[in-house]
């Protein structure tokens, strides 16, 4: 995410872009990632973090899979999918 901010970052900076990123979050297993204007060249870098997202767990950044547990979509490694099932979270 770091990565993705400050691609965003050095956009504004070198074009004087009056842009604001005013929410992040996880909605269905992925990365979202809105903002107080449309820039192609940010949605662009945008678009490339949420496709990076499903491959990345959520919990502890390894290697991942977007999977569905109870009605719910994430993106978890193996170890973390395990452990949460034995929390008794699913």
């Amino acid at each position: 995410m770091y990565e993705t901010l400050n691609k965003i970052q050095a956009i504004v900076d070198r074009d004087g872009l009056d842009l604001e990123i005013f929410q992040v979050k996880e909605k269905y297993g992925e990365l979202r990632v809105y903002t107080t204007c449309y820039i192609n060249e940010v949605e662009n870098i945008i678009d490339e973090a949420t496709r990076k997202s499903v491959t990345i767990c959520e919990r502890c950044g390894k290697e991942g899979k977007r999977v569905q547990v109870r009605g719910w979509l994430m993106t978890r490694c193996e170890e973390c999918l395990r452990s949460h099932k034995k929390e008794g979270e699913e």
